[in-house]
């Protein structure tokens, strides 16, 4: 019974994220999200969501590897940024097969703090990272024998670019193509004096 729940609480908070991403797709193509930028700890941000994740990271038998800053003051919505973060590692467990590795990493560079989150797992090609960023920009993952998660409604990434725009800051990714893992940044200026 208790397995029966879980699934159904995994697609009710499934259904949630995506009806939650519809709406935000509309706000942000209508221009009238605000944020309620603070100044924040990033880092401490960044642990409460790997422990929030934690059970997932761990059904998926994933090695994880954190390397993050003990403070990382700066300004930002601090619910916004948790879902660019959550988006990003999500990706990163579920299309990284059972038992794969997640790098999660700081680091200051230029007045900006550069978060980056490493996988070993599926990649992306030219093609797929040019429209990974793009609405409904899933990227399919059907028939190749790889022990991955393939749903998602394809916004999350877009709606994290979104984000980032308004923060002053970028997310990009890197990846050498198909089976060679992926790497997500996003960066945000740092605090000013």
């Amino acid at each position: 019974m208790n397995e029966y729940l879980e699934i159904i609480n995994k697609n009710a908070n499934r259904l949630v994220r995506t009806i939650r991403s519809m709406i935000d797709t509309a706000y942000f193509e209508k221009e009238r999200l605000k944020m309620n930028m603070y100044l924040e700890d990033l880092a401490y941000l960044i642990r409460d969501c790997m422990k929030n994740n934690e059970r997932l990271i761990n059904l998926r038998n994933h090695a994880v590897d954190m390397d993050i800053q003990d403070v990382l003051i700066t300004k930002f919505d601090k619910s916004y940024i948790y879902r660019v973060f959550e988006s990003v590692l999500e990706n990163a467990i579920n299309n990284t097969p059972t038992g794969g590795k997640i790098q999660v990493h700081s680091k200051t560079q230029n007045n900006f703090i550069i978060i980056s989150i490493e996988d070993n797992g599926v990649g992306l090609t030219k093609e797929e990272k040019d429209q990974i960023f793009q609405p409904f920009g899933k990227i399919e993952r059907f028939g190749n024998g790889v022990d991955v998660i393939i749903e998602g409604s394809g916004l999350s990434l877009y709606l994290c670019e979104k984000i980032m725009e308004l923060h002053d800051g970028k997310i990009w990714v890197e990846s050498e193509g198909r089976n060679q893992g992926s790497i997500f940044y996003f960066s945000l200026p740092l605090a000013s004096d």
